[in-house]
């Protein structure tokens, strides 16, 4: 029939089917447009928060680390500075005991059998130089006692050697004083032995002898004045 010929009530009924029709399509289109943006949303959501919670927990880390590393530095230092301050401590322990050593050559130099020390110091020193030629430096207090035994020391010299020595005591030349009796250098005895003009020296005062016996026993004497190793943990 035509539409004029229907009967308005069932016009009226169909546009408004239509009507229904379209506006549950609309709302369930809504609705799943909805739902997929609550799911997006929700994803990105939790990919934001992931990664957020990942930088967190490397920046944690890497502050975690740091500070482990500062504080591995410092102890590692103030370790280090206590084991310095103790190897410090002991070295000037060892100096004091070598300087109270050194205060006793005096003594050696006042007995009566320094004449016969001398002889055995330039002995020696001849030995060592091999020279038919010597030079003898002594302390302008051992002049006396050093020139007593001289000729003795050269004539045991040469009863051995291939080639005599000749040695005369340099009267231009002192060994400096004893300690308290001078400023700036000191010696606590014995003689120094030179041949060619200077150029061949052979150091045999007492404070040398003293040095390299030092140097010998340090370990000796260290191991008696400390026998407590460091055993600081690193």
């Amino acid at each position: 029939l035509p539409i004029s010929a229907m009967d308005e009530k069932q016009v009226s009924e169909q546009l408004t089917q239509m009507i229904n029709f379209i506006k549950v399509e609309a709302e369930e289109k809504a609705s799943e447009i909805l739902r997929k943006a609550d799911e997006e949303c929700s994803i990105e959501k939790s990919r934001i928060i992931r990664g957020k919670r990942q930088e967190i927990t490397k920046e944690y880390e890497k502050k975690t680390k740091a500070i482990e590393i500062e504080k591995k530095v410092k102890y590692a230092n103030s370790l280090n500075q206590t084991r310095l301050s103790i190897l410090e401590a002991r070295e000037n322990q060892l100096k004091l005991v070598i300087e109270e050593t050194k205060g006793k050559l005096q003594d050696i130099s006042k007995g009566d059998n320094y004449p016969e020390l001398l002889q055995k110091l330039l002995v020696q020193g001849f030995e060592r130089l091999r020279e038919t030629d010597v030079k003898v430096l002594c302390r302008a207090d051992d002049h006396d006692a050093c020139a007593s035994v001289l000729e003795a020391a050269i004539a045991q010299y040469n009863e051995k050697a291939e080639k005599p020595v000749t040695a005369v005591i340099d009267q231009k030349r002192r060994l400096p004083g004893a300690p308290g009796t001078t400023k700036g250098e000191t010696c606590c005895g014995g003689v120094i032995l030179t041949a060619r003009k200077g150029r061949i020296v052979c150091l045999n005062t007492l404070d040398e002898r003293l040095k390299l016996a030092v140097e010998g026993m340090k370990p000796e004497i260290r191991k008696n004045l400390f026998p407590t190793q460091i055993s600081l943990v690193g």
